[in-house]
C-alpha cells in the first residue's frame, strides 16, 4: 500500500482538520468536595453541564497518546489544528455526559499546550473560532455523533466541516472502516494524509497480512463468532493453526454437540445483508473447511460464579472431571484449562509469527486468569527469539497492561473492528482517499 507520508507533504502553515478516535474510557471524578486528584489543565472548554470542580477524568488515555506525535509535528510546522472525534453512541442526540471536554483537558496536559474546546461543530461560534485561528492554535469541536448527519455520511454536513480547513489528516485508525461524514466525507473533499499512528497501524498489521513468516499461528479469544468470521476465514488461508479460547470457543463446542453448562455462547441468529444465519451453522462451516487448523481447548476451568475464591473444577471438553463428576448445568467455563494452555503454548513457541486477539478467560478475576497470563507471557517472549508478534483489540490491550507486558510485542494495535477488518482483507474506505 503506497501513500504519501505526512512528512513528505508541504503542510507548513496550513489549517489542518484532524480526525482522531478518542472513544475512550472515562472514570468518575473524586468524591464530592475532593478535587485534589483533578489535574490542572490549560484547556479552555465552554460550559458543558459538568459540575464545577468535579469533571470526568480519562481512565485510559492510550488513544489520545498515540495522536500526540502527529499533533506535535503539525505544531512544529506552524499549523493550526481543528480536531474531530466521536465518543460512544449518542444516536444523533446531545448527551451532556458524552461531551469531549475530558479529552480536551487530557490532550492539553499531554501536549503542555492550550486546547480550546467548543460545544458545537457548526454555527456562528464555530465559524468565528475557525476564522480566528492563528498558527499553533488547537481547536477541538464537539462529539461528531451528536449530529445524525455524521453516521449517514451527509454530503452537506461533510462539506460544511471540510470548509474549515485546507488539509485533512486522518489519525484515528479505529474508525478507518467507517463510511462517515468526518471520515470519508471530508476525505473526498480535501487532500488527505495519514497521521503517524495510522501509518504505524498499517505497517504493524501488514507484518501478519503480507506473507507473514511461517509457521504463522493465530490466538483468538473474546466473545462473538460473528465479529470474527471473516478474520478466521482469512487466517485459515495463511496460518498453520488458529487457536481458539475464551467464550468464542464455547460456540464451537455447542456446534459440536458438547456441553457448556451456563457458559456464555453466541446463540442469536446473525443478520447478514438481510439473511438470517445461525452462529452454530457458521461454526460448523468453519470447522468443516478448516482442514484441522482450528484448535479448540480440551479442558476448562469451571465455577458456579465469577468470583475470586469461588470453588473451581477442571472439566474436559466432554464435560467430565477426573473424579467422574459431570459439568453441572449452572456452572460456567471461565478459563481454558492447564492442558489446553500448554497445548496452545507449545504451538505458539514453534511459530515464527503470531497474531493474538482476545483473552482466554475472565483474566481480571483471580482463579480464572492463568491461561491468559501464561499465553500472553509466551507470546511476549517470542519477540526475543526473532519472531513477529502482533496484538490487536481493546480487550487484548487491557490484558497486556493487566499483566505488565506493555512494549513486549512487535506491534500492538489500538484499533478494534478496523484492525480485524484489515487483517481479514476487508476494505477500509478511508485508505482509498490517501494522497498517493
Amino acid at each position: 500500500m503506497k501513500f504519501k507520508s505526512l512528512r513528505d507533504y508541504p503542510i507548513a502553515n496550513k489549517r489542518v482538520i484532524m480526525r482522531v478516535d478518542y472513544n475512550i474510557t472515562l472514570k468518575k471524578p473524586a468524591a464530592s468536595g475532593d478535587t485534589s486528584s483533578a489535574d490542572p489543565t490549560t484547556a479552555t472548554p465552554s460550559p458543558t453541564g459538568e459540575k464545577p470542580g468535579t469533571p470526568a477524568e480519562v481512565a485510559d488515555d492510550t488513544r489520545i497518546r498515540v495522536t500526540v506525535p502527529t499533533i506535535q509535528y503539525l505544531l512544529e510546522q506552524n499549523c493550526s489544528i481543528i480536531i474531530l472525534s466521536h465518543f460512544k453512541r449518542p444516536a444523533g442526540q446531545v448527551l451532556e455526559e458524552l461531551r469531549l471536554d475530558p479529552m480536551a483537558r487530557r490532550l492539553s496536559q499531554l501536549l503542555n499546550h492550550p486546547v480550546t474546546k467548543l460545544n458545537n461543530i457548526r454555527g456562528a461560534e464555530v465559524e468565528a473560532a475557525v476564522q480566528g485561528l492563528k498558527p499553533r492554535d488547537i481547536l477541538m469541536l464537539e462529539n461528531t455523533r451528536f449530529y445524525p448527519e455524521e453516521e449517514t455520511n451527509d454530503a452537506a454536513f461533510a462539506a460544511a466541516i471540510a470548509a474549515y480547513g485546507e488539509v485533512f489528516v486522518f489519525d484515528g485508525f479505529a474508525v478507518a472502516h467507517r463510511d462517515h461524514a468526518t471520515v470519508t466525507g471530508i476525505a473526498k473533499l480535501l487532500p488527505t494524509l495519514p497521521g503517524f499512528s495510522v501509518e504505524e497501524e498499517i505497517r504493524g498489521l501488514s507484518l501478519i497480512t503480507d506473507n507473514p513468516p511461517q509457521p504463522h499461528v493465530a490466538l483468538l479469544g473474546g466473545m462473538k463468532i460473528s465479529d470474527k468470521v471473516k478474520v478466521i476465514e482469512a487466517l485459515l488461508k495463511r496460518s498453520q493453526a488458529v487457536l481458539i479460547g475464551g467464550a468464542l470457543a464455547n460456540t464451537f463446542l455447542v456446534a459440536q454437540g458438547k456441553p457448556i453448562g451456563a457458559s456464555l455462547a453466541e446463540s442469536q441468529e446473525l443478520d447478514k445483508k438481510g439473511k438470517k444465519v445461525n452462529p452454530l451453522d457458521v461454526a460448523r462451516e468453519l470447522l468443516t473447511g478448516a482442514a484441522g487448523k482450528i484448535v479448540l481447548p480440551v479442558d476448562f476451568v469451571a465455577a458456579a460464579e465469577l468470583r475470586a475464591g469461588a470453588e473451581t473444577k477442571i472439566f474436559d471438553a466432554e464435560g467430565g472431571a477426573e473424579d467422574g463428576t459431570k459439568l453441572p448445568a449452572d456452572w460456567m467455563y471461565l478459563d481454558i484449562g492447564p492442558k489446553s494452555t500448554e497445548m496452545f503454548a507449545a504451538k505458539l513457541r514453534a511459530a515464527k509469527s503470531v497474531l493474538w486477539n482476545g483473552p482466554m478467560g475472565a483474566y481480571e478475576t483471580p482463579g480464572f486468569d492463568q491461561a491468559t497470563k501464561v499465553l500472553a507471557e509466551t507470546v511476549a517472549g517470542l519477540r526475543d527469539n526473532g519472531s513477529i508478534t502482533v496484538t490487536g483489540g481493546g480487550d487484548t490491550e487491557a490484558a497486556i497492561q493487566h499483566f505488565g507486558l506493555g512494549g513486549r510485542f512487535t506491534y500492538s494495535s489500538t484499533a478494534g473492528g478496523a484492525s480485524l477488518k484489515f487483517i481479514a482483507g476487508g476494505k477500509l474506505p478511508i485508505l482509498d482517499y490517501l494522497v498517493q
